[in-house]
């Protein structure tokens, strides 16, 4: 934790050089040498990460589905500025997310096989295939990190960024569907560079 004043602290002079060496007295010159740059403190608990809705239901899906068939729901990814930055300071930060596999197999990059919790086929693939297309319709590759957007940090706490995404559900090309219940819990993370 820090107070905002401290953690602003402008270096001027002529050459808008920090030196760092082993000890502020030191008068060697075995220490880095860097030219202009900014260092961000991000504060805990600066932003939060909301999907809507947490669950997403396809409701019945019937053996009869047709590969070409397909259920969809869309969920929103929401980031939120939740506390202010250091005084003075405003400042974009890019975010990526990340849709993991989860407990599920890969049945390629951007599909992952579904499987049954119950009935003669559980923990059995049930002949589903998951996919999440972004806002452009793009499907994403999971375990791999995409663009969510950028977040202005502001004082007045207004900094936020949101995408829409896709679940898709589809039979699995030259499979049958089997009957029972399925549930697929998909990891999200969102990080900052």
């Amino acid at each position: 934790a820090y107070s905002e004043s401290s953690a602003v602290t402008a270096f001027t002079g002529i050459s808008n050089v920090l030196n760092i060496v082993p000890f502020s007295y030191s008068l060697r010159q075995n220490g880095f040498i860097l030219s202009g740059f900014n260092v961000r403190i991000l504060r805990n608990g600066l932003g939060k990460v909301d999907i809507v809705p947490l669950q997403v239901n396809f409701g019945h899906i019937y053996t009869t589905y047709e590969p070409s068939q397909t259920r969809q729901a869309n969920f929103t990814v929401i980031a939120t500025q939740v506390l202010r930055p250091a005084m003075g300071q405003e400042f974009t930060i890019p975010l990526a997310i990340t849709f993991g596999k989860g407990a599920l197999t890969q049945d390629t990059g951007q599909t992952l096989n579904l499987v049954s919790l119950d009935g003669p086929n559980k923990g059995q693939p049930n002949g589903l295939r998951l996919s999440i297309k972004d806002d452009k319709g793009k499907e994403i590759t999971f375990d791999k990190q995409e663009v969510l957007g950028d977040i202005t940090i502001t004082g007045a706490v207004t900094g936020n960024v949101s995408k829409v995404y896709t679940a898709v559900i589809t039979p699995t090309p030259g499979g049958s569907v089997k009957t029972g219940t399925f549930s697929a819990a998909i990891p999200v993370t969102v990080t900052y560079n």
